[in-house]
């Protein structure tokens, strides 16, 4: 396999027609493996629940517990790292090399940091759970397995980082096969450490975290030797990296490191801010499920978990849009930006449709792979075909903030996010379900609205800064002597 030693150049000429083409082609390339990564992820998850669940029903209350916890020390650490991606891509279509290996250096450390951080603060998970009104017993399994989670949170972190280095590159296959390959190996020590095979103790949950710490601490060196087989290392200055890491502890180089990692810092927050309020938001979705019944509370989460499998589709095309964005505002080709991110959204939206179409058509079967319960079905097909409607706008909205974030544009479309799911979905799911009276239906409809709604303020957002754009080129056409495309080796941020 040739090493990525220079960055794509584009091909088959400069017309509209012919950018589109290039745009469509690469988002198709790019989002296939991405997607599967990202399902193999959620399905790795699912296994565990399946795992523990035929060990012991307590045992999955502890690992269900465990997750009150880790899931948001998580998100906002994974949504962080986005911001690697970002500057990846940038630099990248910069034909800036340095920069792209800078990106991935600069992003190690909060990897670190904030996964010592988190696996610190579930040290204190009974205590916490205590504190959140939780049964002795339940508090007392769940903080052992949150207090296990944590040791994998500095792993999860650092694979992330590396990971999005590769698919800044465009290159994300190889994220891909290591996260299939930590699939097999997780269900592996899952049957040995939950069931207790192989001589092992059975531990159920907590044995269910310790495969998770191993997993994910395998993950690391894996991707560290995709990084040193594809990429080539002086080229990317990756070359000398236990001299760097020698030299990083002195004052000097601590405040180049807080000079330097400014962008990635200040995106990697609007990432993280964006990513859990709109976690909390779908949470808060939990409680007024569960004000309905035990049975909605049962269908909105089985409904829910079929809206996190399709939505991999449409995670899949936002994160390759947002590279090809990316790459395209490096070179400084602010006309590609606005048709990179056009081209995105309208690819998400036919594909996003054509999966719920088929969801939709398929509901009753779907709901009967979760459930034979004949009182739960009748409540589940009708949220599941919701989902089907729901996937092309909740889908749209994260592939418009990807292509902002793509251009470095940080906290307006996390304003935006805010609003449309803070402001405007939890009141309206409430108002809908409740006083109105339309029940497990109504929390759907209401976030099928906000999502209309949060994608339309992102398309306007990026409307306006493809127009200022055009305005600034054309200044700049006017303007004798200058350059219409110098590459943007300095990314502002909104």
């Amino acid at each position: 396999m040739q090493p990525i030693a220079a960055p794509p150049q584009p091909v088959g000429g400069t017309s509209l027609g012919a950018r589109i083409r290039r745009h469509t082609g690469q988002i198709a390339r790019l989002s296939g493996p991405i997607v599967v990564g990202n399902t193999a992820v959620l399905a790795m998850e699912v296994v565990d629940t399946i795992m523990v669940g035929r060990f012991d029903t307590l045992e999955l209350a502890f690992q269900g517990i465990a997750s009150i916890i880790v899931f948001p020390m998580l998100i906002c650490g994974i949504g962080f790292m986005q911001s690697t991606q970002v500057a990846v891509s940038n630099a990248y279509g910069a034909d800036d090399l340095p920069a792209c290996g800078r990106a991935l250096w600069l992003s190690l450390p909060f990897a670190i940091g904030l996964g010592l951080v988190g696996m610190l603060l579930c040290l204190a998970g009974e205590p916490i759970l205590l504190a959140l009104g939780q049964d002795a017993d339940i508090a007392k399994g769940g903080g052992e397995v949150i207090a296990i989670l944590g040791l994998a949170l500095p792993a999860m972190l650092l694979g992330v980082g590396l990971a999005v280095f590769l698919d800044g590159l465009g290159r994300p296959v190889a994220g891909m096969v290591m996260i299939l390959l930590a699939n097999v190996v997780n269900v592996f020590a899952n049957w040995v450490l939950i069931y207790g095979n192989l001589g092992f103790e059975a531990m159920g949950a907590t044995g269910s975290a310790w495969a998770t710490v191993m997993t994910r601490w395998l993950f690391v060196p894996a991707m560290m030797v995709c990084i040193a087989v594809l990429v080539d290392r002086r080229a990317f200055g990756l070359d000398r990296a236990w001299s760097r890491v020698t030299s990083a502890f002195s004052i000097e180089a601590m405040a180049n490191f807080w000079r330097d990692s400014a962008f990635q810092r200040k995106l990697g927050s609007a990432f993280a801010a964006g990513m859990l309020v709109e976690a909390f938001a779908f949470e808060a979705l939990t409680i007024y499920a569960g004000w309905l019944g035990p049975d909605e509370l049962a269908a909105y989460s089985i409904a829910f978990r079929v809206l996190g499998l399709i939505f991999m589709v449409s995670l899949g095309i936002a994160i390759s849009t947002g590279v090809r964005v990316g790459i395209a505002n490096g070179r400084g080709d602010m006309r590609d930006v606005a048709i990179a991110s056009w081209v995105g959204l309208a690819f998400n939206f036919v594909a996003a449709s054509i999966v719920g179409l088929l969801v939709a058509l398929n509901a009753a079967f779907i709901a009967g792979l979760f459930t034979t319960d004949v009182t739960l079905i009748p409540l589940i097909v009708p949220v599941i075909v919701l989902c089907g409607i729901m996937i092309p706008f909740d889908g749209g909205q994260v592939v418009a903030v990807r292509a902002l974030r793509g251009r470095g544009d940080a906290w307006i479309p996390t304003a935006l996010h805010a609003f449309s799911y803070g402001v405007i979905m939890l009141p309206l799911t409430w108002y809908l379900a409740i006083p109105l009276g339309r029940g497990l239906p109504g929390l759907f409809e209401g976030a099928i609205i906000a999502s209309i709604i949060s994608v339309s303020l992102q398309c306007v957002r990026i409307a306006m800064l493809s127009r200022a754009d055009q305005r600034d080129s054309d200044e700049k056409a006017a303007a004798p002597g200058e350059k219409l495309f110098a590459p943007a080796k300095n990314v502002t941020s909104s």
